[in-house]
């Protein structure tokens, strides 16, 4: 089987982007289909798996390689037909055109051309350079074994993706999704995707969605909550990839372009449009899910050291521990440039408990999250005593970011102030004038090249250091694609400035 990581990945999400760009109504014009003809010997222009063609020579397409396994599951039942008769077919291939139709769909939008297969999870490796995607559809229950949920939670850690669309908007598919995901993952949830979700952006931009009577209805009742033209999907997060989708929204008939009477499912168009998106997502995080997969963490425990620096990492409600490998990588990016033998840290807090003994403390995430009294009242006295709190809006995401504000004013009255460019903080080690940031950062905030940071001030020092674009992901050094942030070198930068600035104020 041909691995997905023939493919340059680069090259994929230079196409992608493009393709995005370009997009200049709900479809957008789809490119031209090669003619896989050359006039002289070169390389194909995009990432197909083929050697160079010869002059004027034509050749056969390659096979490309699998990017969906499209799972069997269940037994075959009895099926009614409009005439009265029955069939026997299984429930997971009851929109059988959906997966070939979406392909077909993705490699016009994007120009990269990918294949299918019928997957049993019983053979299949779980590899996730080999199948990518695991596709459940259906209308019911799926009856996974334990054996097979455990292949599943491998498979996942691993760096696959899981999907899973309710067959003509079926809740007894989607409930049993849920449930299905609950035993893999008992402690991460399923997610609202909130608007600033790269799936909703990284081909067609999309903001707004139709639904069919019957979906709009189930709206009205509150079964879904979400807006009569919102996009809808549910995920787990793994670190800053959304590794588990749920659409309780029928798409499979979208994609295959067939109505059904009775069908909770959204507008054929909008389902392309989602369709794509959700490919380009899951393909563009391929690499992070394979480096989230084999995480390393940076301790010196066991080594003699003169002093001890202890970064803390606060838990909270929200998903706190967004960028696992990060803190490790910064904490050892900063030994290597302290005079001395200096012992560095890294630890999970619980901001209810005793701060005393911790210096400095980081906080991130991508969701809403809510402190107890309690934890204000500690990061109160936290500060107050000399503290230093990093924050970081992970991705740079909307949630967060409101949730910190209000969250921080309840510790610190008055909150968060933009701070001037010659503050102490951009100079204590590196001289900080000039940041880059991604390029998302810098689609929506064309030229922007000062550090965007805001702090709070307690007795004259800085207490707090806020950064509303991503660093973590910087630290991580793997690509984040669609991510709000700063510059891997100048995320290292502010975030070395920040704790020398605590380790010396």
């Amino acid at each position: 089987m041909r691995s997905i990581l023939a493919w340059p990945v680069g090259v994929v999400l230079a196409s992608l982007v493009l393709a995005s760009l370009a997009a200049q109504a709900d479809h957008g014009p789809p490119p031209a289909k090669p003619k896989r003809i050359k006039g002289a010997e070169s390389f194909p222009p995009l990432p197909l798996p083929a050697t160079p063609l010869r002059r004027t020579e034509r050749k056969r397409d390659p096979t490309p390689p699998v990017l969906i396994g499209k799972v069997k599951y269940g037994k075959p039942r009895a099926w009614v037909q409009p005439d009265g008769s029955t069939y026997m077919m299984y429930d997971w291939e009851s929109e059988k055109g959906d997966i070939p139709s979406l392909l077909r769909r993705f490699g016009k939008a994007t120009g990269v051309r990918y294949h299918w297969i019928a997957q049993d999870i019983h053979t299949f490796s779980g590899d996730p350079d080999e199948v990518p995607i695991l596709y459940f559809t259906g209308h019911g229950e799926l009856g996974l074994t334990p054996q097979e949920l455990s292949r599943l939670r491998d498979y996942v850690l691993r760096g696959g993706f899981v999907f899973g669309n309710a067959c003509h908007g079926m809740a007894a598919f989607a409930t049993a999704f849920r449930a299905e995901m609950a035993k893999i993952f008992p402690n991460r949830p399923f997610r609202p995707l909130p608007p600033d979700h790269p799936l909703f952006c990284s081909v067609f931009p999309i903001d707004t969605v139709g639904y069919s009577k019957e979906a709009l209805a189930s709206i009205a009742k509150g079964e879904i909550k979400c807006g009569e033209r919102q996009p809808y999907f549910e995920g787990i997060d793994l670190g800053c990839r959304t590794a588990i989708l749920l659409s309780p929204f029928d798409l499979s008939c979208g994609w295959n372009g067939v109505k059904h009477t009775n069908c909770r499912g959204v507008a054929h168009s909008d389902a392309n449009r989602l369709g794509v998106n959700m490919l380009a997502y899951m393909l563009a995080y391929h690499d992070l899910g394979k480096f989230l997969s084999t995480t390393t963490v940076y301790y010196e425990n066991d080594e003699p050291a003169r002093g001890a620096f202890t970064f803390g990492q606060i838990r909270h409600g929200g998903d706190w521990d967004t960028d696992p490998s990060a803190p490790g990588n910064l904490l050892k990016a900063v030994a290597s440039l302290t005079s001395g033998r200096v012992k560095f840290q890294r630890r999970t807090i619980d901001p209810e408990r005793d701060l005393s003994r911790v210096p400095f403390l980081y906080i991130s995430g991508h969701y809403d999250f809510e402190l107890s009294d309690k934890a204000v009242t500690n990061l109160r006295s936290f500060l107050a005593r000399g503290g230093f709190l990093l924050a970081n809006s992970c991705c740079g995401r909307a949630a967060f970011d409101a949730a910190f504000r209000r969250e921080i004013a309840r510790v610190v009255p008055g909150g968060l102030k933009s701070l001037s460019p010659d503050h102490p903080v951009f100079s204590c080690h590196f001289r900080i004038t000039k940041v880059g940031y991604t390029p998302l950062v810098l689609r929506e905030n064309p030229g922007l090249e000062s550090p965007v940071m805001e702090g709070i001030t307690v007795d004259g020092q800085l207490r707090v250091l806020y950064s509303p674009f991503d660093l973590g992901n910087g630290w991580e050094r793997v690509d984040h694609p669609f991510t709000r942030g700063v510059a891997e070198k100048d995320a290292f930068r502010i975030a070395i400035n920040s704790i020398i600035y605590a380790m010396t104020h």
